[in-house]
């Protein structure tokens, strides 16, 4: 049986240095990169897929590659001519089969218009289809945006079995 790869695009976000918090032109900048995992699917159960999953990402964690793509990109790619940025661009995205991104959000119920939210969503439409989980008020939400006429089985009739 042939195994089947699957590889996400992780944003890996950095603190700021304390002049980008301190000045209103550059407070609002994330300073973040790019890092390649893969995303284990071939496992038989959930719980070996997800320790699979557990020791890739820890592993990444430790390792200067999050580092190192955000140098190349502040220091190397930003150099080059724009048709070479987006052939980078485009080769980087058309090896990976997803964008997945995971934000922690306020931990106390936030209050808008005189209700409290019951919950959080983030949709943020992206080349590839994007995966977000959000933390919120002791809750986690979470979407998956794709194109569902790339995707036939995200079809709404489909949507229980994923």
């Amino acid at each position: 049986k042939e195994e089947v790869r699957v590889r996400a695009l992780i944003p890996v976000a950095f603190p700021r240095p304390m002049v980008d918090t301190a000045s209103p032109a550059n407070s609002l900048r994330n300073l973040w990169s790019f890092v390649s995992a893969p995303l284990p699917i071939n496992p038989p159960t959930p719980l070996a897929r997800l320790k699979l999953c557990n020791q890739d990402l820890t592993r990444l964690k430790q390792s200067p590659l999050a580092y190192i793509q955000l140098w190349m990109q502040n220091n190397v790619l930003c150099g080059l001519p724009d048709s070479m940025q987006q052939q980078a661009a485009m080769d980087v995205f058309s090896r990976h089969t997803l964008v997945f991104s995971n934000m922690p959000g306020p931990q106390e119920p936030l209050i808008f218009c005189q209700q409290q939210l019951l919950g959080l969503h983030i949709v943020f439409p992206n080349l590839l289809p994007q995966i977000i989980i959000l933390s919120y008020a002791g809750g986690i939400f979470g979407n998956i945006n794709l194109n569902p006429d790339m995707f036939p089985a995200s079809k709404e009739e489909n949507i229980e079995e994923m």
